[in-house]
């Protein structure tokens, strides 16, 4: 009767501490991550963003319904992320799933419709089931919304260079933290920043960079900037981006480029070394291009690089159409030749910018080199062809028709060549010791001081003019997404880099640390398994059953041992 009450006793306390635990878990938040990679860790940054929120964030999962077996694991890593985040935020940040697959036929079609104009679209995946095949739409995107501003995130990755869905997935779910800490900063933050297109010397126009405005004045101010229109560069811009300049830079601009660097700004420039374009190709078939003169040599000179008159080749690159039959009696024909001058840059591991990122398409980039400088700057290639390319010196003539030539591997051998590279640090003025008493005088008059060395700051070079230019379709007033190739049919990377490094430039960098983050991928040896097949049958089966046995026939004989 005693031993009874003492069983009770315990029972009734085993099942308050399970009450009490279960009860503080809705306060308490606390896991413990026994992984080698730390997959289940946010970094500090994460924790100290979801801690710090101050307004409601309301989350909406669409990757949901009857998934093929490797979207399952996307869809709990998606799920599980979203939890931990609600729980860290303390339950300002909610989050609800929505099937956009589920209702009637025309509740089906108005979900769609709707989130289409967000610029939200399916995609199709191809579902195998035993020898059965077929086609299946999903929406991989998870929309983020505060007070009337919405933001979706893809959380499917995309891959230039075909890689198995195992890779993709693991990817993908590696970049989570990162998409979701991104979202929830940019809808949180209070003050816009101030980003500035520069013009007056031929560069891109608003037509040409609309896709990548139109993203920023989600979350930035932006505009265009002439230095006609004034004496110098407002240094309260956070970010000057300079796209594809085609006329040269007179002193008194470049001196004012100097200054606003000087008082610590930041700029992206991209620039083409040499005047070259598909349309002057097509038009002549052969052209021997020259090069740009922007008289910004001696100014990239002396902050660390030197653009050179070349261009690179890679083997890794995208195609273009050209008429395949060549008889002036026959109807045209086309089809799709690899143009090497079009090259598929990789980024380089292990920074924030561009970590796990997608190759990034650039049109007949040059190579970069970089120089010592008097200050300490820091200097990092962001952007490298693959490790099958070379270069050609100036002056080369290029041919349409060379794509029908048989090349040769073997003199592809020049790998990692640099095509975009990031300064940061401290910078000296170009025009010191160059300064006159009168440029002293007039700077006075209105103002400012002349500026011989920098505040920290930034520069991005990129060696291709093009690389943030959407193109237009026929219409002259629709545009193809930044980054889509038309004649591969798909869209590379060069959206996310170029948005990647502006949040970098104005010292949004902390959230992209998650990038650089990586879940290792443990994949089944497939031929291990198939050789051991047997073997570890019978374990499975066999062991589970002797196990059972032996502590059946064990525990029989301590048992008669102790009561005979």
């Amino acid at each position: 009767m005693k031993s009874r009450h003492h069983a009770l006793i315990n029972l009734f306390l085993v099942l308050a501490i399970i009450v009490v635990l279960n009860a503080a878990g809705k306060y308490v938040y606390h896991t413990f991550d026994l992984t080698e990679d730390g997959r289940f860790t946010l970094t500090e940054t994460t924790n100290d963003l979801l801690e710090n929120l101050k307004s409601p964030i309301y989350a909406q999962v669409l990757l949901t319904g009857e998934l093929p077996l490797e979207f399952q694991r996307l869809q709990t890593a998606t799920m599980d992320m979203l939890e931990r985040y609600k729980k860290l935020s303390g339950g300002l940040l909610e989050y609800e799933v929505i099937d956009p697959g589920e209702g009637s036929t025309e509740q089906i079609n108005k979900k769609r419709e709707d989130l289409s104009k967000e610029g939200i679209f399916p995609i199709n995946i191809r579902v195998v089931d035993t020898d059965e095949k077929s086609e299946q739409i999903i929406y991989p995107y998870v929309l983020f919304r505060a007070g009337t501003r919405v933001l979706s995130v893809n959380v499917l990755e995309n891959e230039a260079v075909a890689v198995s869905p195992d890779v993709q997935l693991n990817n993908s779910i590696g970049l989570l933290e990162y998409k979701y800490s991104n979202a929830v900063q940019k809808l949180s933050r209070l003050n816009q920043t101030n980003i500035a297109f520069l013009a007056g010397h031929g560069e891109l126009d608003k037509l040409q960079t609309i896709d990548l405005e139109n993203e920023l004045r989600k979350f930035h101010n932006t505009g265009r900037l002439y230095l006609d229109s004034t004496y110098r560069i407002d240094p309260r811009l956070d970010l000057v981006i300079i796209p594809n300049p085609t006329r040269p830079f007179s002193e008194q601009h470049k001196f004012m480029i100097d200054q606003y660097l000087m008082k610590g700004g930041n700029i992206i420039w991209l620039v083409d070394k040499l005047d070259i374009g598909m349309d002057s190709l097509r038009q002549n078939q052969r052209y021997v291009p020259f090069d740009i003169n922007l008289n910004l040599d001696d100014f990239f000179f002396r902050n660390g690089i030197r653009i050179n008159s070349d261009l690179v080749q890679d083997l890794e690159c995208t195609r273009v159409p050209l008429t395949a039959n060549q008889n002036s009696g026959a109807q045209s024909r086309y089809e799709l030749y690899k143009w090497y001058y079009h090259i598929l840059a990789m980024p380089t591991a292990g920074h924030a910018i561009t970590n796990n990122l997608d190759r990034v398409n650039l049109l007949f980039p040059s190579t970069i080199d970089t120089l010592k400088t008097k200050f300490n700057v820091k200097k990092t290639v962001l952007l490298t062809s693959s490790p099958y390319a070379r270069f050609q010196l100036t002056p080369v003539q290029l041919d349409l028709n060379s794509v029908r030539v048989p090349i040769v591997p073997e003199k592809f051998n020049k790998p990692r060549l640099p095509v975009g590279v990031l300064l940061e640090g401290t910078f000296a003025s170009l025009y010191e010791n160059r300064v006159t008493e009168g440029m002293l005088q007039g700077l006075e008059e209105l103002g400012e001081t002349f500026h011989p060395k920098s505040k920290p700051a930034k520069m991005l070079v990129i060696s291709d003019g093009d690389m943030i230019r959407n193109r237009l379709k026929a219409s002259g007033k629709e545009f193809w997404p930044l980054g889509y190739n038309l004649f591969e049919r798909r869209a590379f990377a060069n959206k996310e880099f170029i948005l990647n490094s502006i949040e970098y430039m104005i010292g949004n960098g902390d959230v992209l640390q998650s990038r650089t983050k990586e879940v290792k991928l443990r994949l089944l040896n497939s031929v291990k398994a198939s050789s051991e097949k047997l073997k570890w049958q019978l374990i499975n089966v066999l062991f589970p059953i002797l196990a059972l046995i032996i502590f059946g026939v064990v525990f029989q004989f301590i048992r008669r041992r102790k009561y005979s």
